[in-house]
């Protein structure tokens, strides 16, 4: 029932982060983030406490609006919706409470907002190709080297986000 209740609320919230972002409401998104959390540590039961604790040392930041895993779960990353001018403090904060913790500090990376991951389509010589977006480095390689050149492949990967994702 719980992770049944976890899609369906999930499917939900994605709907009003859509919305919340079209209309720019960071505090919409933040709440949608730190409820997406809970449903994830609780209802689908996929997150970790070193997941939890980097959600919840940023969350008592200021200038966070929210904070979640992303990913599979089961260990991964998290994302964190924060304030620009607040950025380098939350970045200190979550890396020192996490390492009191656990020992260590995690890697933390700055992404920006920007158009999102998209299809491109790319005339080279008498061939079409359609790029996908979502293929990693290494199958990009491969697929190009396998058309010996007749085609040309390219991923288009851009977060939508402003904030911090932190790896653990």
């Amino acid at each position: 029932f719980r992770r049944a209740r976890h899609v369906v609320t999930e499917n939900q919230r994605v709907e009003a982060f859509c919305r919340a972002l079209t209309e720019g409401d960071h505090v919409a998104l933040g709440n949608l983030l730190r409820e997406g959390q809970a449903s994830l540590r609780d209802d689908y039961q996929v997150s970790i406490q070193e997941l939890d604790s980097l959600c919840e040392l940023a969350n008592r930041c200021e200038g966070v609006f929210g904070s979640r895993l992303t990913g599979a779960g089961g260990g991964g990353c998290t994302i964190h919706l924060v304030a620009p001018d607040h950025l380098a403090s939350v970045q200190e904060a979550v890396a020192a409470g996490f390492a009191k913790q656990f020992g260590y500090r995690p890697e933390s990376w700055v992404v920006v907002p920007a158009q999102g991951a998209r299809s491109e389509r790319q005339r080279l010589g008498p061939h079409w190709t359609i790029l996908n977006p979502f293929l990693t480095t290494t199958r990009t390689l491969n697929l190009l080297r396998s058309f010996q050149g007749k085609t040309f492949e390219k991923s288009v990967l851009k977060s939508r986000f402003l904030g911090t994702v932190n790896s653990w």
